[in-house]
């Protein structure tokens, strides 16, 4: 039951994010009001993550990365076998929604849908959510969502909570820091 709650909390999440009207990889986005850069595409197509910044994170290694098809904003870091359910870590980068959907957690919204603590030192405002192993995180209004929702790598999975929200952390702030 807890994790079908997880699930509709992860749902409730994103439509709570896209609820502010339709983008496409196409369309010039704003950025976070502390730049003036557009935002296009996914982080896997802008390259802002490389191979090397994800190594250690999945259970198997990484081998590519492939979109989420009618998502534009998301994608994912996958190994050999994601075709066939295997692991895969998913970011979504979208302008227009970090506050939002950082409110939806800190105002108490989401307490029946999903467990969420605070998270320092990730853009201006994060949280952790433990069930997912995902941090949602904003600069500015730019959401960044990273998720690993199965197969952590053994050395992340046993190095603990501290380690697993400091190094999906990380990949937020690296992302952040090009904009």
């Amino acid at each position: 039951m807890r994790r079908n709650n997880n699930i509709a909390a992860c749902a409730i999440c994103t439509l709570a994010a896209c609820s502010q009207g339709a983008t496409t990889s196409s369309s010039v986005l704003p950025a976070a009001k502390t730049t003036s850069a557009a935002i296009q595409g996914d982080v896997c197509d802008r390259k802002l993550l490389t191979l090397a910044d994800v190594a250690g994170i999945l259970d198997a290694p990484v081998t590519g990365t492939k979109p989420l098809h009618g998502d534009p904003q998301t994608c994912y870091f996958v190994s050999a076998n994601s075709d066939q359910g295997g692991a895969e870590l998913r970011i979504t980068l979208r302008p227009g929604h970090g506050k939002k959907t950082l409110e939806s957690f800190t105002s108490g919204m989401m307490n029946a849908y999903a467990t969420w603590k605070p998270l320092s030192g990730v853009g201006d405002e994060a949280v952790w959510l433990p069930d997912l192993h995902e941090v949602d995180a904003r600069k500015g209004d730019v959401l960044c969502v990273v998720g690993v929702p199965m197969f952590m790598g053994k050395a992340l999975r046993d190095a603990g909570e501290a380690a697993q929200k400091q190094r999906l952390g990380t990949l937020c702030n690296k992302v952040f820091s090009t904009l």
